[in-house]
């Protein structure tokens, strides 16, 4: 078996479909078929989120912390500008 092939074998028990901009199949069972992929695809869309998290901060100082920290900051910022009186922000 060739690395190539070692690489699919995790992957060869999931239906593969191909699309096509032929209509040979109704609007709703294309549907049907797409929601029935969703929790296969849920692990793969996660893998991709990781991924592309772990490449934006990996050469940062701080790190993954750059994606917690301007966002905490900012909303320190706005309950110090509320508690003050300086920014009155009301009931919503």
């Amino acid at each position: 078996m060739s690395a190539t092939e070692n690489k699919l074998v995790p992957y060869a028990d999931r239906p593969v479909h191909v699309y096509s901009s032929e209509a040979s199949i109704s609007f709703f069972q294309s549907l049907k078929r797409i929601f029935a992929e969703f929790p296969m695809a849920h692990s793969l869309g996660f893998t991709f989120a990781q991924r592309n998290i772990k490449a934006k901060y990996r050469q940062s100082i701080l790190g993954i912390l750059w994606a917690l920290l301007p966002p905490l900051a900012t909303a320190a910022i706005w309950i110090i500008l509320n508690q003050s009186k300086i920014v009155a922000i009301g009931d919503t």
